[in-house]
């Protein structure tokens, strides 16, 4: 008669190995259930909402402005008409103005550029006597704030939350070529506009001044002459990787 011992010893494998913990059990029960039976489906590509609106991972000098890109803040358009959609923006002077060593149907932007080259094209598409794409001029140095309505350069541009600052599109007026950006959660300010509404900003919330109470001055200055930049040549090709000053 065997020992208690050795019928333990005795016992098949398959009663020795441990049983999963709830954990496990949990975890293979919801792989299971998210690998259908079958040949699996390839991953549907998300849908773009609009043929221009296309944020790259690139990070070089911006083609428009010649500015370097902040992260995440490049974004792609064509230099010719896309054969899939003849309908989408497409910017031919932008491949015009530089030497590249091949032709090329995309570049990157940065945002400002995106969305003021997107605007200008917005009105040339609204016009009665319509105008070739191909002989359509734009300007990405010169810009309006969206505060103030004046005539500044790209150098000098910020951004502004319109939730901290909600008159800008309630009972503002501003003036064609202002522009809304980031799905109309910011506005393209002036250096002037921005610093002094910032500080307002701050004041009337360490007063804990409601929202509907808040008023807010500024004034129209006209920039300062743009000083002129050591020449440097600007990038002929788009490089992946993020841009570093």
């Amino acid at each position: 008669m065997s020992s208690p011992a050795e019928a333990r010893r005795k016992r098949p494998l398959t009663e020795t190995q441990p049983s999963r913990c709830p954990k496990q059990r949990r975890a293979a029960a919801t792989t299971a259930s998210a690998s259908p039976a079958g040949p699996s489906s390839p991953p549907r590509s998300p849908v773009k909402p609009m043929s221009l609106v296309a944020p790259s991972s690139v990070t070089a000098g911006c083609y428009a402005c010649h500015l370097p890109l902040e992260a995440n803040q490049a974004y792609q358009v064509r230099t010719e008409p896309d054969p899939a959609d003849p309908a989408a923006p497409f910017f031919p002077h932008l491949a015009q103005q530089r030497h590249l060593p091949a032709p090329v149907c995309s570049i990157a932007v940065c945002r400002f550029c995106y969305h003021t080259l997107a605007d200008q094209w917005q009105r040339y598409e609204r016009l009665s006597r319509k105008i070739d794409p191909l002989q359509r001029e734009y300007d990405t140095h010169n810009f309006i704030c969206f505060v103030c309505s004046v005539r500044t350069y790209r150098k000098r541009l910020h951004v502004i939350d319109v939730k901290d600052f909600p008159f800008l599109t309630s009972s503002h007026r501003y003036p064609e070529g202002a522009l809304l950006i980031c799905d109309k959660t910011k506005s393209v300010v002036c250096r002037d506009c921005h610093g002094t509404l910032n500080c307002q900003f701050q004041d009337y919330e360490r007063w804990n001044l409601p929202v509907s109470k808040r008023e807010y001055n500024w004034v129209t200055r006209p920039p300062p002459p743009e000083s002129p930049e050591p020449c440097r040549r600007p990038p002929d090709t788009v490089s992946p990787g993020r841009w570093t000053q």
